[in-house]
Protein backbone atom coordinates (compact mmCIF):
# COMPACT_ATOMS: atom_id res chain seq x y z
CA UNK A 1 0.00 0.00 0.00
CA UNK A 2 1.12 3.71 -0.78
CA UNK A 3 1.72 5.78 2.34
CA UNK A 4 0.03 8.65 0.95
CA UNK A 5 -2.76 6.96 -0.01
CA UNK A 6 -3.21 5.32 3.51
CA UNK A 7 -2.77 8.46 5.35
CA UNK A 8 -5.38 10.27 3.21
CA UNK A 9 -7.46 7.13 3.98
CA UNK A 10 -6.62 7.70 8.40
CA UNK A 11 -6.79 11.28 7.99
CA UNK A 12 -10.44 11.18 6.67
CA UNK A 13 -11.58 8.28 8.83
CA UNK A 14 -10.57 10.59 12.04
CA UNK A 15 -12.55 13.48 10.53
CA UNK A 16 -15.98 11.43 9.43
CA UNK A 17 -15.93 9.94 13.25
CA UNK A 18 -14.59 12.67 15.65
CA UNK A 19 -10.98 10.87 16.46
CA UNK A 20 -7.98 12.53 17.12
CA UNK A 21 -4.97 11.33 16.59
CA UNK A 22 -2.19 12.05 18.69
CA UNK A 23 0.00 13.42 16.17
CA UNK A 24 -2.70 16.08 15.25
CA UNK A 25 -2.66 17.28 18.63
CA UNK A 26 0.64 18.27 19.18
CA UNK A 27 0.99 20.04 16.36
CA UNK A 28 -0.45 23.67 18.50
CA UNK A 29 2.72 22.86 21.35
CA UNK A 30 5.53 24.56 19.15
CA UNK A 31 3.40 27.74 17.96
CA UNK A 32 2.41 28.14 21.67
CA UNK A 33 6.12 28.12 22.84
CA UNK A 34 7.33 30.89 20.22
CA UNK A 35 3.95 32.75 21.31
CA UNK A 36 5.25 32.57 25.22
CA UNK A 37 8.78 33.13 24.30
CA UNK A 38 7.69 36.52 22.68
CA UNK A 39 5.37 37.70 25.43
CA UNK A 40 8.26 36.87 28.45
CA UNK A 41 10.81 38.92 26.49
CA UNK A 42 8.12 42.18 25.62
CA UNK A 43 7.20 41.84 29.31
CA UNK A 44 11.12 41.86 30.60
CA UNK A 45 12.15 44.51 27.92
CA UNK A 46 9.13 46.58 29.34
CA UNK A 47 9.65 45.94 32.85
CA UNK A 48 13.62 47.01 32.17
CA UNK A 49 12.28 50.82 30.60
CA UNK A 50 10.24 50.91 33.56
CA UNK A 51 12.74 50.86 36.67
CA UNK A 52 15.12 52.73 34.23
CA UNK A 53 12.62 55.72 34.27
CA UNK A 54 10.87 55.40 37.60
CA UNK A 55 12.57 58.27 39.55
CA UNK A 56 12.03 56.76 43.29
CA UNK A 57 14.12 53.68 42.32
CA UNK A 58 16.80 56.22 41.27
CA UNK A 59 17.08 57.98 44.42
CA UNK A 60 17.58 54.49 45.79
CA UNK A 61 20.15 53.53 43.41
CA UNK A 62 22.00 57.03 44.20
CA UNK A 63 21.51 56.79 47.85
CA UNK A 64 23.36 53.16 47.92
CA UNK A 65 26.22 54.45 45.86
CA UNK A 66 26.60 57.69 48.33
CA UNK A 67 27.10 55.09 51.00
CA UNK A 68 29.55 53.03 49.56
CA UNK A 69 32.23 56.16 49.42
CA UNK A 70 33.51 56.46 52.67
CA UNK A 71 35.95 59.13 54.05
CA UNK A 72 38.19 58.25 56.30
CA UNK A 73 39.49 60.24 59.35
CA UNK A 74 43.40 59.79 59.81
CA UNK A 75 44.62 60.96 62.95
CA UNK A 76 47.88 63.07 62.88
CA UNK A 77 51.04 60.77 62.73
CA UNK A 78 48.85 57.81 60.92
CA UNK A 79 49.49 56.93 57.55
CA UNK A 80 47.30 54.94 54.99
CA UNK A 81 48.29 51.46 54.82
CA UNK A 82 48.43 49.64 51.25
CA UNK A 83 48.07 45.95 51.01
CA UNK A 84 52.20 45.89 50.81
CA UNK A 85 52.75 47.32 54.28
CA UNK A 86 49.69 45.44 55.91
CA UNK A 87 51.40 41.98 54.39
CA UNK A 88 55.13 43.13 55.29
CA UNK A 89 53.89 43.85 58.84
CA UNK A 90 52.14 40.19 58.82
CA UNK A 91 55.83 39.14 57.97
CA UNK A 92 57.70 41.55 60.41
CA UNK A 93 55.50 40.09 63.32
CA UNK A 94 56.15 36.49 62.42
CA UNK A 95 59.41 37.35 62.87
CA UNK A 96 59.24 38.54 66.01
CA UNK A 97 57.32 35.61 67.21
CA UNK A 98 60.54 33.06 66.25
CA UNK A 99 62.80 36.10 67.67
CA UNK A 100 60.74 35.91 71.28
CA UNK A 101 60.46 32.04 70.91
CA UNK A 102 64.88 32.42 70.94
CA UNK A 103 64.39 34.88 73.13
CA UNK A 104 65.98 36.86 70.77
CA UNK A 105 64.47 40.04 72.24
CA UNK A 106 67.39 43.01 71.93
CA UNK A 107 70.65 40.94 71.06
CA UNK A 108 71.79 40.93 68.59
CA UNK A 109 70.36 44.70 67.17
CA UNK A 110 69.88 43.79 63.83
CA UNK A 111 68.16 40.27 64.86
CA UNK A 112 65.97 40.56 67.17
CA UNK A 113 62.02 41.21 67.80
CA UNK A 114 63.09 45.00 69.10
CA UNK A 115 64.37 45.44 65.33
CA UNK A 116 61.60 43.77 63.80
CA UNK A 117 59.26 45.80 66.37
CA UNK A 118 60.69 48.91 65.30
CA UNK A 119 60.33 48.62 61.65
CA UNK A 120 56.47 48.18 62.38
CA UNK A 121 56.75 51.33 64.09
CA UNK A 122 57.89 52.63 61.03
CA UNK A 123 55.53 51.51 58.77
CA UNK A 124 53.05 51.93 61.08
CA UNK A 125 53.23 54.23 63.75
CA UNK A 126 50.05 54.34 65.35
CA UNK A 127 49.31 51.07 65.55
CA UNK A 128 46.32 50.97 63.56
CA UNK A 129 46.50 47.43 61.73
CA UNK A 130 47.65 44.81 64.46
CA UNK A 131 48.68 47.50 67.03
CA UNK A 132 47.74 45.20 69.74
CA UNK A 133 49.64 42.57 68.71
CA UNK A 134 52.69 45.14 68.57
CA UNK A 135 51.39 45.93 71.92
CA UNK A 136 50.95 42.72 73.33
CA UNK A 137 54.54 41.83 72.06
CA UNK A 138 56.33 44.92 73.55
CA UNK A 139 54.69 44.16 77.15
CA UNK A 140 55.68 40.77 77.08
CA UNK A 141 59.36 41.50 76.65
CA UNK A 142 59.54 44.13 79.12
CA UNK A 143 57.70 42.18 81.81
CA UNK A 144 60.09 39.35 80.84
CA UNK A 145 62.93 42.25 81.58
CA UNK A 146 61.41 42.82 84.44
CA UNK A 147 61.37 39.31 86.05
CA UNK A 148 65.20 38.73 85.03
CA UNK A 149 65.83 42.35 87.15
CA UNK A 150 64.15 40.71 90.27
CA UNK A 151 65.90 37.62 89.96
CA UNK A 152 69.12 39.21 89.64
CA UNK A 153 68.28 41.36 92.46
CA UNK A 154 67.24 38.49 94.73
CA UNK A 155 70.79 36.88 94.47
CA UNK A 156 72.26 40.61 95.17
CA UNK A 157 73.68 41.32 91.72
CA UNK A 158 72.39 45.15 91.09
CA UNK A 159 74.38 45.97 88.32
CA UNK A 160 72.55 43.10 86.40
CA UNK A 161 69.58 43.89 87.54
CA UNK A 162 70.16 47.40 86.05
CA UNK A 163 71.40 46.08 83.18
CA UNK A 164 68.15 44.47 82.50
CA UNK A 165 66.15 46.95 83.36
CA UNK A 166 67.91 49.37 80.75
CA UNK A 167 67.47 46.94 78.23
CA UNK A 168 63.25 46.89 78.85
CA UNK A 169 63.99 50.82 78.18
CA UNK A 170 64.96 49.74 74.91
CA UNK A 171 61.81 49.17 73.93
CA UNK A 172 59.93 52.41 74.66
CA UNK A 173 56.99 51.13 76.07
CA UNK A 174 55.70 50.69 79.44
CA UNK A 175 58.14 53.49 81.16
CA UNK A 176 55.99 53.65 84.34
CA UNK A 177 56.30 50.15 85.27
CA UNK A 178 60.13 50.30 84.19
CA UNK A 179 60.74 53.22 86.79
CA UNK A 180 58.31 51.45 89.33
CA UNK A 181 60.73 48.40 89.14
CA UNK A 182 63.42 50.31 89.97
CA UNK A 183 62.42 52.10 93.03
CA UNK A 184 61.11 48.71 94.09
CA UNK A 185 64.69 47.27 93.78
CA UNK A 186 66.38 50.47 94.97
CA UNK A 187 68.06 51.28 91.49
CA UNK A 188 67.48 54.32 90.90
CA UNK A 189 70.34 55.37 92.87
CA UNK A 190 72.99 52.95 90.61
CA UNK A 191 71.35 54.28 87.77
CA UNK A 192 71.89 58.18 88.51
CA UNK A 193 75.23 57.22 89.07
CA UNK A 194 75.97 56.32 85.78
Amino acid sequence: MNYKVAEDYVKNFCKVNSVIRDTDGKNWVTPLLLVLIILLLILSVSYLMFIKKDPVIERVVETKIEHVVETKMIEGNAVVLNDNDKIQIDDLLRRTQQYVEKSQFTDPPEKSAKSTLDEIKQIDPSGQYRGDEVKLFLSKIVDHYIELAKKSAAVGDLPKASKWLDRAKLLNTDRESISDEEKALGLTSINEGN
